[in-house]
């Protein structure tokens, strides 16, 4: 594991971001109900750009303004930080398994998922991953190693 929530979090406070309890502008933290009537007015936003905040269903998730761009910073290039929405950490989040699980993960390109199912077990336990085409390997490869994840293996 290349860094865990707490470094991460320490890190942003550190660069002068601002962790917040909750993103409350926009929408409620159960993200389920407007707290404005008119939809075009209901952005998830944030008092500032600089704040960030603990997501309440899946701790290692962190959430930022949405204008926030990692792309060109050293920690998404180096693999410290892997860009994801919500909605693709659940799968992993759902399963949640043991550490020492063997897991079989049939959508892995390009990785994101798979780097995160990983990260749950603490890399101690097994993801059998399978791919149909070749392109898909090369970038889940390069995307595992980027993300300290050299030990999962594809079949």
């Amino acid at each position: 594991m290349l860094w865990n929530v707490e470094d991460a979090i320490a890190h942003f406070a550190s660069s002068g971001f601002t962790l917040r309890d909750s993103f409350v502008a926009g929408y409620t933290t159960d993200y389920l109900s407007p707290m404005c009537p008119n939809t075009d007015e209901c952005v998830l936003s944030v008092n500032d750009e600089k704040d960030f905040a603990q997501d309440p269903h899946i701790p290692e998730l962190l959430l930022f303004a949405p204008h926030t761009s990692f792309t060109d910073d050293s920690l998404y290039q180096n693999g410290k930080i892997i860009l994801q929405d919500k909605a693709s950490c659940m799968p992993a989040v759902v399963l949640s398994p043991p550490e020492d699980a063997v897991v079989i993960d049939a959508t892995s390109a390009p990785g994101n998922k798979t780097s995160h199912l990983s990260a749950i077990m603490k890399g101690k336990g097994k993801v059998r991953i399978y791919l149909y085409r070749s392109l898909l390997q090369k970038k889940l490869n390069a995307v595992l190693i980027l993300n300290g994840r050299s030990s999962l293996r594809l079949r």
